[in-house]
């Protein structure tokens, strides 16, 4: 309490600044104040005068506490004797000295900050008449090493033993609601907790960087945990969310990097950004049925992860949500999901499967950026819109029949012109002017609207083989010449003649029969080899039938096909014509 406070004004001076430097140098001297009101015994008291008791006061840099104190339950001064019932805000801070301490039993609270920065206070005995421990009441008193709080206790604030560095076991009563934030941020020589089971709340940073945590025990009661609650936990290894818990924070588990396995309830419905984020070494983890949202970044890093199911029920994956998951081997969107966030699955490189479920209406650009094995990815009919899409060594890209593509950012091939295996294009979208993509061979599906074929998007060079569902074929925009004669069209069976007198079509050199009917999305996703489909590998080729010179109009024979008419005579005698435009 102060005591006195003196100000000294010099007089105004001729220049008119008196005043001013009068004011600045007043508020430069030191002040005569005092931090208590009276002392004995060693022991610094404030009077509170309303209820006629005393409380432990902080004695100032020159009266610091030091060794061991026994707080008494009454003190007499001056002829008045009053009782001691707490200890003030900051009534010990800063005293490195002390080493214990002992409560009387007439003490109800511990105040802000009471023994914040004691750094070599061992022990603490707190009776069973406390009630209250205020915000950094033991902050940085990093040679405790155990605490027992009593029954009586209510209310603990926050950060009340933040950085405790040796404080190994701490005893919380059944009166006790919730972990306030940071409670125990930086307690590194904490090994195990058992939360009771009265405690409905874990606050934000409860258990920061409680780097030698090994398992914690979260009972039913809990409902929500804090952001950050136990980040970095670099020891923890297993964590059980229990059913009853609704809510986990952003950041929750993030850098924990030892945990291998977290079974979260179903009863849980929303889960934080980075939730999981950079836990290296987890392989199991599962998603609640009541998630709708998978929050950006919520599993990014988690490179020991190798299945996820994601239940259908999920509305939308998030920005990068699984960055960087490189032991994810195959991946299930189901329908449910209707946005895949940019980056959502970008550096995933042990991924080989994408197969998204009919409902996917978006795909965030760089979706599945640097998904270096990549295989095989089913686009279904109900995406609108697809962003930035870059592959680099994808061999099946399925576009299922049905869909009506609005937007495509940019959909390529990374790296130098490398092709991709099989193309299947379903549906009608006008978005086909920004494909850049090399297949081996195309499908098109019996759905595919065929005035949208564009031949500078599906770049042609390594162009083998066409393969037509279509049983009514209508005008094509026209291939390049050298598809024509080199790549073979098959058409479904009965259509050959349909496909030969019609324009974009009948240029082929090369139109065969074939079952293209068995040609199914399913069967291109497991890897089923075309001719497998189609039961080509079991027809036995004509040897005849097979070209054997290539002529132009007047007979002169040519090594490529030119503009115009192109004779082509085969082995077994017979000669056809092709026109090139």
């Amino acid at each position: 309490m102060i005591k006195k406070l003196t100000l000294n004004f010099l007089k105004e001076s001729s220049h008119g600044k008196g005043f001013l430097y009068s004011l600045l140098t007043a508020l430069l001297m030191p002040l005569s104040v005092s931090a208590y009101d009276f002392e004995v015994d060693g022991i610094y008291y404030n009077f509170d005068v309303s209820s006629m008791t005393a409380l432990v006061a902080n004695g100032g840099k020159t009266n610091r506490y030091s060794g061991n104190i026994v707080i008494p339950s009454s003190v007499t001064y001056k002829g008045k004797t009053m009782t001691v019932t707490g200890i003030a805000d900051e009534g010990f801070m800063d005293c490195s000295g002390l080493n214990n301490v002992k409560l009387s039993n007439s003490i109800t609270f511990i105040g802000k900050e009471a023994f914040k920065n004691c750094f070599s206070l061992k022990s603490i005995d707190m009776p069973s008449s406390v009630t209250t421990i205020g915000s950094q009441a033991f902050y940085d008193c990093n040679k405790l090493t155990s605490v027992t709080i009593p029954s009586s206790v209510t209310s603990i604030g926050t950060e009340v033993f933040y950085s405790c560095d040796s404080l190994k076991t701490v005893s919380l009563p059944n009166s006790i609601t919730k972990i306030e934030d940071g409670t125990f941020s930086q307690c590194k020589s904490l090994v195990s907790f058992v939360i009771p089971d009265n405690i409905t709340a874990i606050g934000d940073e409860a258990f920061w960087s409680c780097e030698n945590l090994v398992s914690v025990i979260i009972p039913n009661s809990v409902v929500t945990i804090g952001k950050s609650a136990f980040r970095s936990c670099t020891s923890l290894q297993t964590i059980e969310i229990p059913n009853g818990t609704d809510s986990i924070g952003d950041n929750a588990f993030n850098r924990c990097t030892n945990l291998t396995s977290a079974k979260i309830a179903n009863s849980v419905g929303y889960m934080g950004s980075n939730v999981f984020s950079v836990c290296t070494n987890l392989s199991s983890v599962n998603i609640p049925i009541r998630l709708k949202v998978i929050e950006q970044q919520a599993f990014a890093s988690c490179k020991a992860l190798e299945s996820i199911t994601i239940p259908n029920g999920v509305d939308s994956i998030g920005l990068s949500a699984f960055r960087s998951c490189e032991g994810l081997s195959e991946i299930t969107i189901p329908g449910s999901v209707r946005v895949i966030g940019n980056d959502a699955f970008a550096d995933c490189t042990g991924i080989i499967t994408a197969n998204l479920q009919d409902g996917v209406q978006a795909i965030g650009s760089a979706a599945f950026y640097n998904c270096q094995n990549l295989r095989y990815i089913n686009i279904p009919r109900s995406v609108k819109s697809i962003g930035v899409v870059p592959f680099k060594k994808l061999e099946r890209l399925v576009f299922n029949d049905g869909i009506n593509l609005s937007y495509i950012g940019y959909f390529y091939m990374g790296g130098f012109r490398p092709s991709i295996d099989i193309v299947y294009l379903g549906g009608s979208w006008d978005s086909m002017k920004e494909l850049r993509i090399y297949p081996k061979h195309i499908i098109f599906g019996s759905t595919f609207d065929t005035d949208l074929y564009r031949n500078n998007n599906i770049i042609e060079d390594s162009l083998t083989a066409i393969y037509s569902m279509i049983k009514s074929p209508k005008e094509i925009g026209y291939f390049t010449g050298s598809t024509y004669v080199n790549a073979t069209l098959y058409v479904p069976l009965g259509t050959k003649s349909l496909y030969e007198s019609t324009d974009g079509w009948k240029q082929f050199f090369e139109i065969k029969e074939t079952n293209t009917a068995a040609i199914t999305t399913d069967g291109l996703m497991a890897g089923e080899p075309l001719e497998t489909l189609t039961g080509i590998a079991n027809v036995s080729m004509d040897s005849d039938e097979t070209e054997a010179g290539l002529y132009d109009a007047s007979g002169m024979k040519l090594s490529a096909p030119v503009k115009g008419v192109n004779i082509i005579k085969m082995k077994n005698g017979k000669v056809k014509k092709v026109m090139i435009k």
